[in-house]
């Protein structure tokens, strides 16, 4: 059996219907991940529960160092997470590592030093937008430069590495920043940019000492 050819004004016709309802049908999926997304966001609020992990920002230096580095992050609203606010934008800082201060226990009466430095700060639902991080030398006993580095793991759907960078912080109180990167609303993390650094710390390198733990 042989169809009939359309003619021009039909074809664009029909063209058209179907570029219409192509783009009804995006309109409508995406009108349904936000739905969900913001259903999954009412039950993780009301019962209490913590969403899976997307993404973790790891901040490491020598363990050797008896000195304490705070990792600042800044997500798209404006929000701020460190030491001070531990969560927000649902981020949270798992870690919060204090060299000495911290990472000790007790073994027969005695105070014994395991130092671990490392800073890990989770990201549980996506956030879209841009974000920022930076580190800060907020005290210690150590006064030699600290080379500090940042790495940056999609944890779903595998374990992958997105982004590492180190640095060195010279003094104590120092500020420096790390990157810039998106989210997007799938949970995407990319865009990775250290060009246009702004510090975060409150106060930062030229003010008084940093609010006490």
């Amino acid at each position: 059996m042989t169809w009939p050819k359309l003619k021009g004004s039909s074809a664009n016709i029909l063209a058209n219907f179907a570029l219409t309802m192509l783009k009804a049908m995006l309109v409508l999926a995406f009108l349904g991940m936000m739905l969900l997304s913001e259903q999954l966001n009412r039950k993780y609020e009301t019962e209490g529960i913590k969403p899976p992990v997307v993404a973790l920002l790891v901040l490491t230096w020598s363990n050797q160092l008896d000195v304490d580095i705070d990792l600042h992050l800044r997500c798209p609203t404006g929000e701020s997470i460190n030491y001070v606010r531990k969560e927000a934008c649902w981020a949270t800082l798992e870690r919060d590592a204090q060299a000495s201060a911290s990472d000790w226990t007790m073994i027969n009466n005695q105070r014994v030093v395991r130092i671990n430095n490392r800073e890990v700060v989770s990201l549980r639902v996506p956030v879209e937008g841009e974000w920022t991080a930076n580190v800060h030398w907020y005290g210690g006993t150590s006064r030699e430069p600290v080379e500090v580095t940042l790495e940056i793991l999609a944890i779903e759907p595998r374990v992958e590495s997105l982004f590492a960078r180190s640095l060195v912080l010279e003094r104590p109180s120092q500020e420096r920043h790390i990157t810039r990167f998106s989210m997007s609303a799938s949970g995407a993390v990319g865009n990775f940019d250290s060009s246009r650094p702004v510090m975060l710390a409150k106060p930062s390198l030229n003010g008084p000492p940093a609010p006490p733990r």
